[in-house]
């Protein structure tokens, strides 16, 4: 029976009484990955499930197993979480994972090209930070990939990243001795490490994992990979013999210091790379942060006690670094983008938003806080009796005094308004003092009160 028809005719079926298999994630000849409901929470798993042909080699089976294991003692957020390990009744291996929604490093870039230098740095920081904490457990990846880096969607956040597959994983200074699987060649080529291309495997250690994370950051920044040839042997000499090329020569806009970063990791000498990847993460974060925006935070910010990424102030920008004039080449895919909306609104000026808090203040309160002094008004001029008739202006009292406008002669009437607003203006203030100070009165004279009835009472016994 054909491999795909084995994986489909198990749908349906239930696993230890928990897991239905409800769907088919993908397959291929070692097995295949089904998403399943379990029966009594409503949550749903990946669950990752070998052929029992496969599961008959004990090789493929031992390496299952350790997958299995060192991914659940890793434990950590940028590793994909592996909740049990068990067998069908069949005989069948089976590892049940966290279900993860998004897509693969490799599809990403096999859509996009090329991934903006911010976003690089971004993605490094959390494989590093995964990487880091399998290298401090003595376990090294070996096979650092695209394809093993997934870019999941967790609640409102995206590109959360879960590194995959320890399968062929290392365990540094085991009490075993090496297998036959052990001493091949382990892991993709075109990421492969120097000392893994020549079956070093006794060589192997974190400096291969540092290796091939460089050769991702290479292709996420240029689109392809550092070594490319025909066939795997000139592709093999190439990671053997040949220097890695420039990042900044093959794509405008990378500043000369990330390239040199990048560099670094791709050395052919172990002892040569970045000693830890966290080295190598800080490295990258400072060269890819010259090329950065001013004020623009390019690092991963630190999650809050209640596990949340808190999101970047407003007014940072989030956009792809430029270059080092403050232009980028056409077509370059680290061109500036225009601001969010978001952005837009946070990078109004103090001094507007001083005014419009200003003008709010003024409809709530027209009274209280008025900027200007209130200029009295002129009395309503009388109405004429006739087309012809006309009150005459009143002559001046002598010729030494200057003539008074009506218009800025204050009437009684204004004098009347404005008397009555500062009384208004008065009594805010006034009598809620006056009615403090006599309930506190009321309140002394009660317990002066009580006080007296107290006194008699104790007298009467």
């Amino acid at each position: 029976m054909p491999k795909g028809e084995t994986a489909r005719k198990m749908l349906g079926s239930v696993l230890a009484d928990t897991f239905r298999l409800e769907r088919v994630i993908g397959e291929g000849g070692w097995g295949a990955v089904f998403e399943a409901s379990h029966m009594r929470l409503r949550r749903r798993f990946a669950i990752k499930l070998l052929y029992p042909e496969v599961a008959a080699e004990p090789e493929a089976l031992a390496r299952f197993r350790r997958e299995a294991m060192v991914t659940s003692e890793l434990g950590h957020p940028h590793i994909v979480e592996v909740i049990d390990f068990n067998h069908t009744k069949e005989g069948s291996p089976y590892i049940v994972m966290e279900l993860l929604q998004g897509e693969d490093l490799h599809d990403r870039l096999k859509r996009e090209k090329r991934l903006p230098l911010v976003q690089v740095n971004r993605l490094l920081g959390q494989m590093a930070s995964a990487l880091q904490v399998a290298h401090e457990s003595s376990v090294v990846h070996r096979d650092l990939k695209p394809r093993n880096v997934f870019l999941a969607r967790i609640g409102h956040k995206v590109d959360v990243v879960k590194v995959l597959d320890f399968g062929i994983s290392k365990v540094l200074d085991a009490a075993t001795r090496l297998t036959t699987a052990d001493a091949m060649v382990m892991g993709t080529p075109s990421y492969m490490a120097p000392e893994q291309a020549e079956g070093r495997a006794q060589d192997v250690s974190a400096a291969s994992d540092i290796f091939a994370l460089g050769a991702m950051v290479f292709k996420m920044l240029t689109g392809r990979p550092p070594f490319v040839a025909g066939s795997v042997p000139q592709l093999l000499d190439q990671i053997l013999n040949r220097p890695a090329p420039k990042v900044h020569e093959l794509v405008g806009g990378v500043p000369p210091e990330v390239s040199e970063v990048v560099d670094v990791a791709l050395r052919k000498r172990p002892e040569e790379r970045h000693p830890t990847v966290a080295v190598f993460q800080r490295a990258f974060r400072r060269a890819a942060g010259e090329a950065g925006e001013p004020g623009v935070q390019i690092t991963e910010p630190p999650p809050t006690k209640h596990g949340f990424t808190p999101l970047p102030p407003f007014g940072a920008a989030l956009r792809p670094a430029v270059a080092r004039d403050g232009a980028a080449p056409v077509g370059s895919a680290y061109a500036p983008t225009a601001p969010t909306p978001i952005a837009q609104a946070a990078t109004i000026p103090l001094e507007s938003v001083d005014m419009q808090t200003a003008s709010m203040q003024r409809q709530r309160f027209p009274d209280t806080l008025r900027s200007e002094p209130i200029e009295p008004q002129p009395p309503p001029m009388p109405e004429p009796t006739s087309s012809l008739s006309f009150a005459p202006a009143p002559a001046p009292a002598s010729s030494s005094a200057p003539a008074s406008s009506p218009a800025l002669a204050p009437s009684p009437h204004s004098e009347e308004k404005a008397t009555k607003q500062t009384m208004n203006e008065y009594g805010k203030y006034v009598k809620p003092k006056l009615l403090s100070r006599l309930l506190l009165v009321a309140v002394l004279v009660g317990l002066a009160a009580l006080g007296g009835i107290a006194a008699y009472l104790a007298f009467k016994r």
